[in-house]
């Protein structure tokens, strides 16, 4: 299967969105950096709608997309990056 790998950016548009990709990355054994778990702070308040995911070894980070562009990551959806994993999104219903 394949997974989310460090050059890519996950951008979450909504709340909703950020939920789904955290508990999908904590699903497979991803924490924030920090070593804090991923269920119930998706820190997308900081920067709504461009709020961005990326893995750094077994770590999530999150930023801002406008900063985070100025690096090379390919930058994918949401749904993208369930379609890349094989989930649906059905199996996380929050």
């Amino acid at each position: 299967m394949k997974q989310i790998t460090e050059d890519i950016i996950v951008r979450c548009r909504t709340l909703n969105e950020a939920e789904i990709v955290c508990k999908f990355l904590h699903s497979v054994g991803y924490i924030w950096n920090g070593d804090g778990s991923l269920l119930g702070h998706t820190n997308w308040e900081e920067n709504k709608n461009n709020t961005c995911y990326t893995i750094n070894h077994d770590q999530v980070l999150y930023g801002n997309l406008k900063c985070i562009e100025a690096e090379i990551y390919k930058k994918i959806t949401v749904k993208e990056s369930m379609n890349m994993n094989g989930v649906g999104k059905r199996s996380l219903r929050l």
